[in-house]
């Protein structure tokens, strides 16, 4: 991955962080104070308290299958749920995690 590609991500990884925060659940880059592979790209409380595991894609075309493989892997090492956020450039987040996934958080929030 190119550094453009990296900064691209960091930006991405921020936007979700600060999106979350100025919605009421205090979030930050997990990469930044981890520093671990395989962790979430962005931390919230609140989401992990409702088993979620926070992914960050910035990018215009979106690879379902790829990311639906690592995210699974990575969640669930934290017994945790992925929730992919999703982005296209000059367009709102999107948010890609298992309906079953969406009703339980809902239920538990």
């Amino acid at each position: 991955m190119g550094k453009m590609q990296r900064e691209k991500g960091k930006r991405g990884e921020r936007e979700v962080a600060e999106l979350l925060t100025d919605s009421g659940f205090p979030a930050h880059r997990a990469q930044q104070f981890k520093g671990s592979a395989g962790s979430a790209d962005v931390t919230c409380p609140a989401f992990v308290r409702l088993g979620l595991h926070v992914e960050v894609k910035n990018t215009a075309r979106p690879t379902l299958g790829p990311w639906l493989e690592k995210s699974w892997q990575e969640a669930t090492q934290e017994g945790l749920v992925p929730a992919i956020f999703w982005k296209r450039p000059r367009d709102d987040w999107y948010v890609i995690m298992p309906a079953s996934a969406l009703l339980n958080a809902l239920k538990r929030g």
